[in-house]
């Protein structure tokens, strides 16, 4: 890629996201997501690329605040928004040598490739023939990186209208009907969960790999919108008298609404890590707690079982056998109840401590003491000192590949806000039943198909294909030149090998071993042919000394 993308970048920007047939109909881009090659993705042709997918048709020297004043006063996209329909052309046409023929064929491929291209964006064109001023408007919106930022602005909205709802205006159904807040919310919330089910559908495409789809967000996601379904059902059903529970799992959705926007942050190049950071470590902290649960159980029951023996089983059972070392985890170690310092509201009456009365004293027994001590030194010495060392491994690993992290997951980012329509939550459903129209006619018609351009079809494959693999040749020869000497450097250069010539370099491979084994199926069909003729060669020979 590195050789391509000096000779011809716009031809090596066009082979990523182009579909090869011996790849499945896959894109470079798909393979590289999927496998989690970060430093393929770290390459200047991948970012290039994505750049300009995430810019669109926006000029990239626009800085950012005028993108940002002319995405809220739209007059002024007529001077900053530019068609690039016609730049760059006449740079990948010209000729990259004029001495050797087999060059000279290059080129006119390369010609041939771009006059495809520009096809393509004459057709990528509205089909109506609009004015200058409105061609800018259309692409400025439709460009990735301001479907971001309107992103961004209607979700802080919602979590305003969220929070003055939950605040000011959260009454039992029997006292107060909903109001116009409230179904902003619903509405808001019912549009965006749709938008993440058709990403889901036709992005991912329900991927069989669980790292890639039960990611952290998305499970943080999913247990976003199922307590805001159940807030809206105890709502619905909860009386007056125990309305806290609803208005407790409102105020925990809310919470969790707000925690979710920490996903703008991937944006960022500085920021971004930090957010794979966390979500990194709560995974950390889920094989945590399953070494911690067992410790917890298993000395919460030797506290239960000698401090308050014979207990009624129930739920407040479980309840205290939990409640004791999980806070003792955190320095309330309980010592009154251990030594023998009875609290002075307590009693050993049972039918007094069964009914609630009163509080059941615990029997004084100097094990627990000891039990203490040696669960205060494998808590804390031991797994607290675990789950650091856990929180420090993760940290080092991306503050490590700091920006190859970021520019890996920034794929995804791009390629979400790409597919999402310009419209935002709620009207974003006007945009579902468009699509679900055209998804519909083009079945029955078969002539609509949406350009995708992470995934083109072009005419031009064979090519690319011969541009890469002079592309490769060249990055072989230029290896023989200057290979070092050694065992050990010729494996680290085999580690640093790109995907792209690894995976020519089995390509080539597996075509050698076909051809040898269609030459030995041949060599078995000669051999008899050989035995019978060396069969009759002797006998001829005799009859002719006999003659």
């Amino acid at each position: 890629m590195t050789q391509l993308y000096l000779r011809e970048k716009k031809q090596a920007r066009q082979l990523l996201v182009t579909q090869v047939k011996r790849y499945n109909c896959i894109t470079i881009f798909e393979i590289t997501e999927k496998f989690t090659l970060m430093k393929f993705m770290g390459h200047a042709a991948c970012q290039t690329q994505l750049n300009k997918i995430w810019n669109g048709r926006i000029l990239s020297n626009t800085s950012n605040l005028k993108v940002i004043a002319a995405a809220f006063i739209p007059i002024l996209i007529v001077k900053i928004v530019s068609i690039d329909s016609a730049e760059g052309k006449k740079e990948h046409a010209k000729l990259v040598s004029k001495d050797s023929a087999e060059e000279k064929k290059e080129q006119a491929k390369l010609v041939s490739i771009v006059s495809a291209e520009e096809k393509k964006e004459q057709v990528e064109l509205p089909i109506r023939k609009w004015p200058i001023w409105m061609t800018k408007i259309y692409y400025f919106y439709h460009s990735p990186s301001i479907k971001f930022l309107f992103s961004v602005v209607t979700y802080m909205a919602m979590l305003v209208v969220f929070s003055l709802f939950i605040l000011t205006d959260l009454y039992p159904i029997s006292e107060k009907s909903p109001s116009v807040k409230e179904y902003i919310i619903y509405t808001w919330a019912a549009s965006t969960l749709t938008e993440e089910i058709r990403q889901a559908f036709m992005i991912r495409q329900i991927s069989l790999s669980l790292m890639t789809w039960f990611s952290f967000w998305t499970l943080f996601e999913i247990v976003m919108y199922s307590m805001l379904t159940a807030s809206v059902f105890l709502r619905l059903i909860l009386s007056a008298e125990i309305f806290y529970h609803a208005r407790m799992t409102y105020a925990i959705t809310l919470g969790l609404f707000i925690i979710n926007s920490m996903q703008f942050f991937l944006v960022s190049k500085h920021i971004g890590p930090k957010v794979i950071m966390i979500g990194r470590m709560m995974f950390d902290i889920v094989f945590f707690l399953l070494i911690f649960a067992v410790f917890l159980f298993g000395f919460g029951v030797i506290y239960q079982s000698t401090m308050y023996p014979n207990s009624t089983p129930s739920f407040q059972l479980f309840k205290e056998i939990i409640y004791m070392p999980y806070w003792q985890l955190y320095g309330e170690l309980f010592l009154d109840q251990f030594e023998g310092k009875e609290p002075s509201t307590c009693t050993d009456d049972v039918t007094l401590y069964q009914n609630g009365t009163i509080d059941r004293c615990p029997e004084i027994n100097q094990m627990n003491t000891v039990v203490l001590g040696v669960y205060m030194v494998v808590t804390h010495i031991i797994l607290v000192n675990i789950l650091i060392a856990m929180f420090s491994h993760t940290f080092t690993t991306v503050q490590d590949n700091n920006e190859l992290v970021w520019k890996f997951h920034r794929f995804s980012l791009v390629r979400e806000y790409y597919d999402r329509s310009s419209l935002v939550p709620p009207l974003i459903i006007i945009s579902h039943l468009k699509r679900a129209f055209l998804s519909i006619c083009s079945k029955c018609t078969c002539e609509y198909k949406k350009q995708d351009k992470f995934k083109i079809e072009t005419d031009a494959v064979e090519e690319l294909a011969i541009l890469e693999g002079s592309a490769v040749s060249k990055y072989h020869t230029s290896n023989k030149e200057t290979e070092p000497s050694g065992l050990n450097t010729s494996s680290e250069q085999e580690t640093d090998l790109s995907f792209q010539h690894q995976l020519n370099s089995v390509l080539s491979k597996v075509d050698s071993l076909e051809k040898w084994v269609v030459r030995d199926k041949r060599k078995r069909q000669i051999r008899p042919v050989a035995l019978n003729i060396k069969q009759h060669v002797p006998a001829q020979t005799n009859i002719v000394e006999n003659e």
